[in-house]
């Protein structure tokens, strides 16, 4: 069973070094995974950026850090057209409702949901401010769907993740500079970012373990 962490075959002769595998993404599947309107359902309005932040709601991943630094700078009165999409259950997930609340038209809380991918294929940007991460399956299928990433440099996303393939941010006002310059969001389809890396796709996994075994 694979987990969200690198999984590490040890080879058994000396002479051979550790193979480290990366959790497997059903690449070709996703990529050929038919949209859906998913803004129409939440009646996202077509001009906003559309800002995805999938994880469970815990300290750790930062959505209630995130969330107060955005009302510490006025984000929610001076940027209306932005509106940040939380999906995942957890400990804090009545804080993150409170503000969904309090920002109906800003900050959507989801709760558990199963169409993770199908969220992806609507949104402008992967978000995910973690203090502590393996390696999120939900940031290789981002990739995967050519989403661009947003997240910290923890954990083995410092291996997989680097200033060509995502943004790779340690401060919460770079966030805010990146999302807000909305010239990335086209040229970004076009960069670097919409590419998984080789390592972690699913059938590449698949013939390291098969020649190994």
């Amino acid at each position: 069973m694979f987990t969200f962490y690198s999984i590490k075959i040890c080879r058994l002769r000396l002479n051979k070094k550790l193979q480290i595998l990366y959790p497997p993404v059903e690449y070709n599947k996703l990529i050929n995974l038919k949209k859906i309107n998913i803004r129409e359902q939440l009646k996202i309005p077509k001009e906003n950026v559309m800002v995805l932040y999938p994880a469970r709601v815990e300290i750790h991943k930062g959505q209630i850090t995130f969330l107060k630094y955005l009302e510490k700078i006025n984000f929610f009165e001076d940027y209306k057209d932005f509106t940040f999409v939380f999906s995942g259950v957890g400990l804090q997930d009545k804080i993150l409702i409170q503000y969904a609340k309090k920002y109906p038209q800003q900050v959507l809380y989801l709760g558990f949901r199963k169409d993770v991918p199908q969220l992806m294929l609507s949104a402008d940007y992967f978000l995910l401010y973690s203090s502590s991460e393996g390696l999120p399956i939900s940031i290789l299928e981002a990739m995967s769907l050519g989403l661009p990433v947003i997240t910290t440099p923890v954990g083995e996303l410092k291996h997989v993740l680097n200033d060509n393939n995502s943004f790779v941010i340690t401060r919460l006002n770079k966030i805010i500079n990146i999302i807000t310059n909305k010239q990335n969001i086209e040229k970004l389809k076009l960069s670097e970012m919409r590419k998984l890396p080789s390592s972690c796709a699913c059938e590449n996994i698949f013939a390291v373990i098969e020649e190994e075994f």
